[in-house]
């Protein structure tokens, strides 16, 4: 499931309570899902039944990058590119095949 997410989830780096609020929504962002709010230091989107997925994600030129957290369904998806914008529709293409 990954190292980061097992340490967070055992709180050995951050009590339960930092924890909790590092992916609790803090600000509703008015965007667009996936990036309808943040916590301190992740996206969050959330759905009618509560979070939906935890995320980082960044990009420079040829190098795009996203890890998500799906604690419903105890899974890290994390996905690495070489080319510009080619990663994000791969990403929602993924997650709808894996059922995330």
């Amino acid at each position: 499931m990954g190292r980061i997410r097992q340490t967070l989830l055992e709180h050995t780096v951050l009590s339960s309570e930092s924890t909790n609020r590092l992916v609790t929504p803090q600000v509703a962002t008015q965007r667009a899902a996936p990036h309808s709010h943040y916590g301190y230091g992740v996206w969050i989107e959330t759905s009618a039944n509560g979070i939906r997925k935890c995320f980082v994600e960044g990009a420079d030129p040829g190098v795009p990058f996203r890890s998500s957290v799906y604690s419903a369904q105890k899974t890290l998806l994390t996905l690495l590119g070489n080319t510009g914008r080619a990663l994000w529709p791969l990403a929602t293409e993924l997650e709808a095949i894996l059922s995330l």
